[in-house]
């Protein structure tokens, strides 16, 4: 492993570990959660389950963290610029994805 690998290691950890704390805190809300969208989040009486509905948005944001914790091994099988472009792809796609599951579960989630 590099000085370079080690370097980007100490920058993505502690982006990776707040990626996984906002998951952990958005599961034990209790009022419906939001997404970093500029849209307002949903009132309460606008969810059906609130409960439900927080635990699935908290597991997305963790999720999120475990790929991007498991994409900071690819530097040990591959180069650091090939890292680099896969990580910056996995960082954006993966937010990318998030936003649209959490659309999604809007709209399961909202009350008919």
């Amino acid at each position: 492993m590099t000085s370079e690998n080690v370097i980007s290691l100490f920058i993505l950890y502690p982006i990776i570990i707040l990626i996984f704390a906002i998951g952990i805190s958005q599961s034990n809300k209790k009022e419906p959660c939001g997404f970093w969208t500029g849209i307002t989040p949903p009132t309460l009486d606008m969810i059906s389950d609130v409960k439900s509905f927080n635990k699935k948005v908290g597991r997305l944001w963790v999720n999120y963290a475990i790929v991007l914790l498991v994409s900071t091994f690819f530097p040990l099988f591959f180069k650091q610029k090939i890292f680099e472009y896969f990580f910056g792809f996995v960082l954006i796609t993966g937010f990318i994805v998030i936003g649209i599951c959490y659309q999604l579960l809007l709209k399961q989630y909202r009350k008919k």
